[in-house]
């Protein structure tokens, strides 16, 4: 029972965060929602983190997506690299929206629209996300681990005043 609460449960609701996110994201937006739950979807796919974990083993830190390189690392219970992508994401939709003629649009918008979004996700946005999502962590990090920056002390004597 323990198991069952302590570690599935909290594991299911962190590991699919990126899909949680994107949903959120996308409906503050007015995207469609479920191009952003599949945006979100792409960065824990177990094909993507099958190649993540093997790159690991190898060494490996880039991969391609359409000869595009791509920085390999674990993107599940991320918030930055998914924030990032759904303002994109939106003005790609509306690109498509605005260029297929409305017969045609039901297919081809979603389909292009995450055609473009995976290559630019996956290289640029995702991984601009998790350096700023960790720098930020470290920055947050350094307050509590008593480290001798100035900034932290001052923090510190701020809160215990």
């Amino acid at each position: 029972m323990y198991n069952l609460f302590y570690n599935w449960i909290y594991d299911a609701g962190y590991y699919f965060m990126p899909i949680y996110l994107k949903y959120s994201a996308a409906q503050q937006l007015g995207c469609p929602k479920m191009l952003g739950m599949m945006m979100g979807s792409v960065l824990i796919a177990p094909d993507f983190v099958n190649i993540v974990t093997a790159a690991a083993e190898t060494g490996q830190t880039f991969t391609s997506v359409y000869d595009i390189p791509a920085m390999l690392n674990t993107y599940s219970s991320t918030v930055l690299p998914i924030l990032l992508c759904m303002p994109v994401l939106r003005q790609v939709k509306k690109f498509f929206k605005r260029v297929i003629p409305d017969m045609l649009s039901t297919a081809f918008v979603p389909f292009l629209t995450m055609f473009v979004m995976v290559p630019v996700g996956l290289c640029a946005l995702v991984p601009i996300g998790s350096v700023l999502g960790n720098a930020i962590g470290d920055f947050m990090f350094s307050f509590g681990n008593g480290e001798d920056t100035g900034v932290a002390d001052s923090g510190t004597c701020l809160l215990s005043s």
